[in-house]
């Protein structure tokens, strides 16, 4: 007899299922895990999976919109991971960018004015605070 246990709207077997993917959502700090199907960026959803009866699915809201992609075998989560990989990518190296400028606005009472590459980073200018 296979018993099957549910976690919220999931069945742990699911989860397992999609264990390299959730891993891979782990694995970058800009993303808060709400539930172990459920990650927010900024507060806000990035993606979520929804267990139906034939399929699971893995609701994407990118900038240019709504994704829909199903997430069942090894081959579906990657393509899963090369569709929001990029985007997953730039928003945390913007992160990374303003957490830069905030730490230089903290050091010396130096202010950072803008979000570039290193020199960059501050708009080419470091002014100081007043």
């Amino acid at each position: 007899m296979l018993t099957i246990i549910w976690l919220g709207e999931f069945r742990i077997e699911v989860i397992e299922t999609l264990a390299m993917l959730l891993n891979f959502l782990r694995s970058y700090e800009i993303l808060s895990e709400v539930r172990p199907t459920n990650f927010h960026f900024n507060g806000k959803r990035f993606i979520r999976f929804h267990d139906a009866s034939d399929c699971v699915w893995a609701d994407i809201l990118l900038s240019t919109g709504r994704l829909r992609m199903p997430a069942n075998s090894t081959s579906e989560e990657a393509e899963v991971i090369r569709a929001i990989e990029p985007t997953l990518e730039s928003l945390e190296l913007d992160t990374q960018k303003r957490k830069t400028c905030k730490s230089r606005t903290n050091r010396a009472g130096q202010k950072c004015l803008g979000i570039g590459d290193e020199r960059q980073a501050c708009g080419g200018q470091i002014a100081k605070s007043n």
